[in-house]
């Protein structure tokens, strides 16, 4: 066994700066720290990174006790709780605090949560529940302890903290588990523990035992009510008897867990749970901690406590249950601290895209002498790894357990159960990591390639390079002597059928869905060409319009936006996660091209809940701590509002005056904020259309954000246009109407893709089916049972009433609020305003709600007739529940009455089936499918171009782009004759449509790594490749091969090989490649050839990779001899 602890000589003594280079190198050192006596406490500067860092430090040291404390989700000022998951989570580790550690312990939180006050040592005592297999059953007891620890009684179990009780089994989620427990009960004994899969039902294991720790910080048992009932007698309020009971029965208020402060005389804080640990603050953790502790004091004068309560206790205020940043800093400076700084790595690990490339880097290494470790997702994974690689290195590969440390030779590998996201190197030690893990880290399930062409289908019209509009009949497989090959089948006018092979898939362009009523073309004339040339010709004007409109916008001046790193990193710090990867780029593409000094347009395209305002936030920080303003617009009043809200808590305190202007203000206040737009007094304004008046006048504008873009119309577009010459302009959308994704797509404007979800979104059930009485009722009381809130939509004002008194008839219960347009603005405001403070069970409205409004606690979406909505509005109202933690559900229901045509249905269906995260972009890329883009310089949005169908519409304006900028044309293929049998056997993928996905793929594969990747894809998909397979691979390895290096043609035959290069000197090149192959090739004009027998396929395939070879040494040696350095 490897005993891998880090030399001691190698770690930071307490009270020095530990400098690291990477994430990975951070966990191994804190595994040393943990040794030491008393522990280690590591505040990270995020709850994600927290996360991160506690996981890989116990795959680093199995035997360390690492407990993982997680911070609240809520600002200080917010009224919403933390979800059960959370809290469960950090009960079960302070319960691990009281155990005494074996071999070492690291506790890992937050850095803002050392502010926040917790529950005493021992609270939590009576809430925790054992069940092991064997034990006697008291159902009655268990739902008393159930009740105290905050579990939530209910049919169906989904996230951790529900509980269901059915007999003879009981279903349960742990609060700090990863999966639901079933526990099956017989002749009241439990004789199985299974763990299950909660959306598929199905079991995914057995356990001997699970203890379930209180899902609450505040276990409701006889002593805390009392002394609940005495704190608030002594600050004249009350614990009423049928609350009591209410508690006892395990029915909490909203918020309930505010009351920990009422709850226990003395919380201690997070530096009391660990009273002789070594202190390690992260890089970016006390900018953490302030930005809390302003968030603090901006939550005194906040709106949602000037509210009154609504509930039945009031809440106490934050200042009880923080402390502040004095407090804590007075704590730390008796403590020993070590300060974290990160330095960038010399040399920037690339990324790994193939487990071939992961072992080719693995050889090079141990070949130089190196100690490598491969990091695996889990001990299954290792075993397969560690013998993949010792295959591929030719020498033996162990799985460790943990860390080597110096125990692992030089020149050796070794196979790790290690989840990080990125490799490292540390103690001589260089941690590889493999595709899989790296994908699933960046994201919980792997990200579609948002540009990607749209899968095709049979029935689908395609329109071919060469031979115009067909409709897609299949795949058919066609043996020629000893070839064989995959060909698709298109029908043509007059009853023609063209046969392409399959290697040819990337001229052949989707047009659109079978019920789009294109009209099939004629093999028999030359029609399509003469139509393709004019299109061209149209296609290309279009294009120099585009790139003039462009050139003039490049030559306006806008400012230039550079603003200083210290207020950027304050104000970063509030935001109190780690960006996503989509994030990031988002953010560094924006503020990127503001530094430019001409005007930006750029969309951020993000599904709902992605995160796009934090980059307008991060985007309007910037431009104001430039010194200029920002104008931020929103298409109605309630979002305007709430953006409002957001921008002011993330400026408090630093200097930026954030003001409102909309046409419902009262004149006088308008003219205020209008004063202080054209003095500059008002640095950020938030507003409606108000801010296209006339009237609306900046000093130094710099910022122009447009919020849900997609819903303005082009007559707002244009007013935009004037208002922003000269400013940077910034759109936001989830589902961008197809002229805008068009002009993205063309690059005649900047676009960013936010296609990674925050780390605990989940994506919303869906379901379409009848209105059903049941069906809606179950659902309403299901989610106010869980402590939720629910919307219930209609698309007209008509509907409100009878919709009002139908729900009232199922569930007389609930408090229901109603919101539409015609009310008037502050009784819209207090309606919508009063259900985000939880003054209301259900928001019944119009799809008034559908931008952007974001209450976490809202859940369960109700929608009438989705048959009169839109694709983007359904999803825009869907994305309206599930933005936290908990699991959000959408039922769209239907009128019995009024049966659903086919194209409605089918439309539906594909909301339903599309419920991924992300799925947003997918269902634009459908609209601009479906309605085509429009024109990009006209005021026609309804889509007017549908000749050739959108891909081959975008391929041909970028190729029409690319030649006006003179750029070389790098969309070119070669042509590969390899006379070896190329199928995707039916056998082996029954599935038609799945093998022409992948042909396509194969045919528009640029890289060979890619190819690697797909083949890897393909065995985990499908199992073992058969040898056709094999071999199609191999011919799309030498084509990748062949682009890159330059070669036109290749042709391989049983006599020989032949090469084409390509460019205007290629006859020169060719007799320079011929010189330096040893005799293996010879030249004639651009071509060279070389005689090589080929017996079987596999000699033909070998031969042909053998002349590439050639032809890449003697690119490799022109290289070598531009880089060599020049003697004097």
């Amino acid at each position: 066994m490897f005993d891998g602890t880090p030399s001691p000589s190698r770690v930071a003594q307490p009270g020095d700066a530990l400098t690291v280079l990477s994430e990975g190198e951070l966990a191994v050192r804190l595994v040393a720290f943990a040794r030491r006596p008393g522990g280690a406490l590591f505040l990270a500067r995020s709850d994600t990174r927290a996360a991160r860092l506690a996981r890989a430090a116990g795959d680093l040291a199995p035997d360390l006790d690492v407990v993982l404390l997680p911070v609240d989700e809520a600002a200080a000022g917010d009224r919403a709780p933390s979800s059960r998951a959370v809290l469960g989570r950090r009960v079960a580790g302070l319960a691990a605090l009281a155990r005494t550690p074996g071999g070492g312990r690291l506790i890992v939180a937050s850095a803002d949560l050392a502010l926040q006050r917790l529950p005493p040592a021992g609270s939590w005592a009576n809430g925790i529940l054992r069940i092991e297999r064997g034990m006697t059953v008291d159902e009655e007891a268990w739902r008393a302890g159930f009740a105290r620890a905050g579990y939530v009684l209910d049919d169906r179990v989904d996230e951790p903290g529900e509980v269901a009780i059915r007999g003879a089994v009981v279903e349960v989620f742990p609060g700090d588990g990863d999966r639901p427990v079933r526990c099956e009960i017989a002749e009241g004994v439990v004789v199985e523990l299974r763990l299950y899969d909660p959306v598929t039902q199905r079991s995914t294991g057995t356990v001997d035992s699970v203890t379930l720790h209180p899902v609450s910080e505040i276990v409701t048992d006889a002593a805390t009510l009392d002394r609940l009932a005495a704190s608030l007698a002594e600050r004249g309020g009350t614990l009423a008897d049928e609350l009591r009971a209410e508690l006892e029965a395990g029915r909490r208020p909203y918020a309930f867990d505010r009351q920990l402060p009422n709850a226990f005389e003395d919380c201690p804080l997070l530096l009391d749970h660990a009273p002789d640990a070594v202190i390690l603050l992260d890089q970016g953790a006390r900018d953490r901690i302030e930005a809390r502790a302003e968030d603090l004091l901006e939550a005194r004068f906040d709106r949602q406590l000037r509210r009154t309560d609504g509930g039945p206790l009031p809440t106490p205020p934050p200042e009880r249950r923080l402390i502040d940043v004095d407090t804590l800093e007075a704590m730390l400076a008796g403590r020993a601290v070590t300060t974290v700084e990160a330095a960038p790595p010399e040399k920037p690990a690339e990324p790994v895209r193939s487990e071939r490339t992961l072992f080719r880097r693995a050889a090079a290494l141990v070949a130089e002498g190196a100690r490598v470790l491969i990091a695996a997702g889990g001990g299954a994974e290792a075993e397969r790894l560690a013998g993949l690689a010792a295959k591929a290195l030719g020498v033996d590969v162990p799985c460790l357990d943990r860390w080597p440390g110096d125990t692992l030779p030089a020149g050796a590998c070794a196979v790790l159960p290690l989840r990080v996201a990125e490799g490292f190197a540390c103690d001589g030690v260089t941690v590889l990591v493999p595709p899989q893990r790296r994908a699933e880290s960046a994201a919980d399930a792997p990200v579609r390639t948002p540009l990607a062409p749209s899968e095709l289908a049979t029935g689908d019209f395609v329109v071919h390079l060469d031979y115009g509009i067909g409709r897609l009949v299949g795949l058919e497989t066609i043996e020629r002597g000893d070839e064989t090959a995959d060909f698709l089948v298109l029908d043509y006018a007059h009853d023609d059928r063209l046969l392409v092979p399959a290697a040819d898939l990337d001229r052949l362009w989707r047009h659109g869905s079978s019920d789009t009523g294109a009209k099939l073309d004629s093999l028999k004339n030359a029609s399509w060409l003469d139509r393709r040339a004019e299109l061209e010709r149209e296609i290309a004007d279009t294009a120099k319009a585009l790139l003039a409109a462009a050139r003039r916008r490049s030559r306006e001046k806008a400012p230039v936006i550079v603003p200083p790193a210290d207020r950027m990193r304050r104000f970063a710090a509030r935001f109190g996660f780690d960006l996503t990867e989509g994030q990031a780029r988002a953010a560094a593409a924006v503020i990127g091209s503001m530094a430019r000094g001409w005007p930006m347009d750029h969309l951020v395209c993000a599904d709902v809940g992605y995160g796009k305002t934090e980059i307008a936030l991060r985007a309007a920080a910037a431009v104001a701590f430039s010194g200029f303003q920002v104008a931020v617009m929103a298409p109605t009043s309630v979002l305007a509002r709430q953006h409002l809200e957001v921008f002011r808590r993330r400026f408090a305190g630093l200097g930026v005056t954030v003001e409102p202007l909309t046409g419902a203000m009262d004149e006088a206040e308008a003219a205020r904020v209008r004063a202080g737009m054209a003095d500059g007094s008002v640095q950020i304004v938030v507003g409606t259309h108000a801010l296209l008046s006339k009237e609306a006048v900046f000093h130094r504008l710099g910022l122009m954000v447009v919020d849900e873009e997609q819903r303005f119309g082009a007559e707002q577009k244009r007013a935009l246009r004037r208002r922003t010459k000269g400013v940077h302009a910034l759109a936001l959308s989830a589902t961008p109407i197809p002229r805008t994704l068009q002009d993205a797509l063309a690059g005649t404007r900047g676009l960013s893709v936010i296609d990674t979800p925050p780390a605990r979104r989940r994506p919303v059930r869906t379901a379409v089916l009848p209105r059903d009485p049941d069906v809606a009722r179950a659902a309403l009381l299901r989610e106010r049972a869980r402590g939720g809130q629910s919307f219930c939509v209609v698309p007209r004002i008509a509907d409100l009433k009878p919709l009002e008194d139908w729900i009232r008839a199922l569930a007389p219960g609930l408090s229901i609020a109603v919101a539409h347009g015609r009310l008037g603005p502050q009784a819209l405001d207090d309606a919508v305003m009063g259900f985000v403070d939880g003054e209301s069970d259900v928001l019944l409205a119009t799809p008034i709600i559908e931008s952007g409004i974001d209450i976490p606690r809202a859940n369960t979406l109700l929608l009438f007739r989705p048959d009169l909505f839109g694709l983007g509005q359904l999803h825009q109202l869907r994305g309206r529940v599930g933005r936290g933690a908990v699991q959000g559900y959408a039922w769209l229901m239907t009128d019995p009455d009024h049966p659903l045509e086919e194209r409605a249905a089918r439309r539906l269906g594909s909301l339903e089936l599309i419920e991924s995260l992300g799925g947003g972009f997918v269902l634009s890329l459908l609209d601009l499918d479906q309605r085509g883009g429009g024109d990009p310089l006209g005021t026609d949005q309804t889509g007017h171009r549908r000749a050739v169908g959108t891909e081959l519409y975008q391929r041909i304006l970028a190729d029409a782009l690319r030649r006006l900028r003179r750029e070389p044309d790098e969309g070119w293929t070669p042509d590969v004759t390899v006379a070896v049998p190329q199928t995707i056997p039916a056998a082996y993928i029954p599935e038609p449509e799945l093998r022409i996905g992948l042909h396509r793929r194969i045919a528009r594969m640029r890289d060979a790594a890619d190819v690697d990747a797909l083949r890897e894809e393909m065995e985990d998909r499908f199992g073992t490749l058969p040898e056709e397979v094999e071999r199609l691979l191999a011919v799309a390895t030498l084509r990748c091969r062949c682009r890159r290096l330059g070669v036109a043609a290749l042709g391989a035959g049983p006599a020989g090989v032949a090469l084409t290069l390509r460019g205007e000197r290629a006859a020169e090149r060719g007799a320079r490649i011929a010189k330096q192959s040893a005799g293996l090739l010879q030249a004639r004009e651009d071509r060279v050839t070389a005689a090589l027998e080929a017996p079987d396929a596999d000699a033909l395939l070998a031969n042909a990779a053998r002349c590439l070879d050639a032809v890449e040494a003697n690119v490799n040696a022109g290289r070598r001899i531009k880089t060599a350095p020049s003697r004097k």
